[in-house]
């Protein structure tokens, strides 16, 4: 059995990460969590979330699922 691919999570296809991270904060605000409390939740720094958020920096699967929970 191939092992999935950890950069398209497994869907061949090539993921926007800005996208995602514009959907990621859209989610902790809708929530009402600050970065410092989120980044606390999902076990990175504030700055690393920030990154994330602006599509700076790759999400993985795993990180990705627990900020839109």
């Amino acid at each position: 059995m191939k092992k999935k691919c950890d950069k398209c999570w497994g869907t061949g296809k090539a993921l926007n990460h800005a996208k995602l991270g514009r959907k990621a904060r859209r989610r902790r605000e809708e929530v009402g969590s600050s970065l410092r409390a989120a980044a606390r939740l999902l076990g990175v720094s504030e700055s690393f979330l920030c990154l994330l958020e602006s599509g700076k920096r790759s999400w993985t699967k795993a990180l990705y699922e627990r900020a839109m929970e």
